[in-house]
């Protein structure tokens, strides 16, 4: 099954790679990365060795805005990797499994990263996350962003279909529908007992209700009203298309 999986997520980004970044051009994704990014200038500081897994093609080397940091960037996706080598020479990347960092020693990490919902493609999360654990040095921080299980687009479609399970085929935002990927889908919970290991855990959402609108909203009121969200009680925020968690070793 796990080889399966790998196998399926691997090939479907493989043949989004030429297309991927122009699909994610839209007002709402890029207000989710100037979120991320704002994040990011919190954890990553000059010097940070930093780990990105699912790097995809090198959208987390473009959001951390501390220029002076070494940057190792990993993904399944051959073709992925190929246009993030492409588009960042100066940094390190490697096809490979975030479940397997046996090529990188106890403690190499300041910080590491995982965005756009890559972790959620984890068939397994616990070794996961017992492997960044392991690279992250002291005091190291993590940064994940994963897809809600109880978002509202997840709820209407459970209320037409009367399904809504923790692991779901899905479609990335402005892709073929019709080609679909295994995913997993967090909650709270779910999110705190896979990262047990961390401390000083913090939850938040990204992007309640623009995914259901993003075809009316500009770059500016999509931020606006994705900023506004992340002010609700926990419980509403789980409404969110994502959900992100920083902790720290």
């Amino acid at each position: 099954m796990k080889d399966e999986i790998h196998f399926q997520v691997s090939n479907y980004y493989d043949e989004l790679s030429s297309i991927y970044d122009e699909i994610f051009d839209d007002s709402v994704s890029r207000a989710e990365d100037l979120i991320i990014s704002e994040v990011l200038s919190q954890l990553i500081h000059e010097g940070f060795h930093v780990l990105d897994c699912g790097c995809g093609t090198g959208l987390g080397k473009e959001l951390i805005s501390a220029k002076n940091v070494h940057y190792h960037g990993i993904d399944i996706s051959k073709k992925m990797i190929e246009q993030a080598r492409a588009k960042h020479p100066d940094s390190t990347f490697h096809i490979s499994d975030m479940a397997d960092l046996s090529h990188y020693e106890d403690e190499s990490f300041d910080a590491i990263i995982s965005i756009n919902g890559s972790f959620s493609h984890v068939h397994d999360p616990t070794p996961v996350s017992n492997e960044m654990y392991r690279v992250l040095k002291p005091g190291g921080k993590l940064l994940t962003m994963v897809y809600s299980r109880y978002s509202l687009g997840r709820l209407l479609h459970s209320w037409r279909h009367g399904v809504l399970t923790k692991e779901a085929l899905y479609s990335v935002r402005n892709a073929d529908n019709e080609v679909l990927v295994p995913a997993s889908f967090y909650d709270r919970g779910r999110l705190l007992k896979t990262f047990s290991k961390f401390k000083n855990h913090e939850i938040d959402c990204l992007n309640i209700m623009a995914e259901l609108i993003r075809l009316n909203l500009s770059l500016s009121i999509s931020l606006k009203i994705m900023k506004l969200e992340r002010r609700l009680p926990i419980t509403i925020r789980q409404l969110a298309h994502a959900l992100t968690i920083t902790c720290e070793k």
